[in-house]
């Protein structure tokens, strides 16, 4: 009977943690996606035939830069809209990594579950606390480069960037890209930055 417990306890924090992680997944994804009433210029993607760290090519929305009315009421538009994406998309993660802390900290304080379990939770919970500090560093770094705004997000092996600016050089996409590559030890075809104005 002990046993069936104890299974019972396992599945369900193995159901939490899958369902924290489909969250996780699921914001990840809402956020990296063009769109959602916010100016995206489009995002940076490497040559396949370019070797050269740094190399990128723009990818057009399909907005024509010719037609500016008023640029300077344009320009606080989409500065207001980019504030506001950032703001929105900071509030979110911070809201998912705490359910996800809180829902970690409840299982391991459940007498219930065996250490060995206790000890995997404590494990994720450690690496989720160091992702968060890698992209906090990553974004801190990347501001000093003189963006206005930034996010990362770290996820297996991977990295998006989200940069506010009003047109990325090479020269600042292989900065962005030193800085993710050091700091997180992504690999350079991993990174994905996209360019929000």
């Amino acid at each position: 009977m002990k046993l069936n417990m104890i299974l019972g306890k396992k599945q369900i924090v193995l159901a939490s943690l899958v369902f924290i992680l489909s969250i996780a997944v699921y914001l990840n994804w809402q956020f990296a996606k063009d769109g959602e009433g916010f100016p995206v210029t489009g995002s940076l993607s490497e040559e396949k035939d370019n070797k050269e760290l740094g190399d990128a090519k723009f990818v057009n929305n399909g907005e024509d830069k010719d037609s500016k009315k008023d640029e300077n009421s344009e320009n606080s538009k989409m500065e207001k809209s980019a504030k506001e994406y950032f703001a929105k998309a900071r509030m979110e993660r911070e809201k998912a990594r705490d359910k996800s802390k809180e829902t970690m900290a409840t299982m391991i304080k459940d007498e219930k579950l065996s250490s060995d379990d206790k000890e995997k939770l404590q494990v994720k919970e450690s690496n989720m606390i160091q992702i968060t500090e890698k992209e906090t560093k990553m974004e801190n770094l990347i501001k000093a480069k003189g963006f206005l705004e930034c996010m990362t997000y770290l996820e297996e092996g991977k990295a998006s960037v989200i940069i506010h600016t009003e047109g990325l050089a090479k020269e600042q996409a292989s900065q962005i890209k030193d800085i993710v590559v050091s700091q997180g030890k992504i690999l350079p075809e991993n990174i994905t930055i996209t360019e929000v104005k």
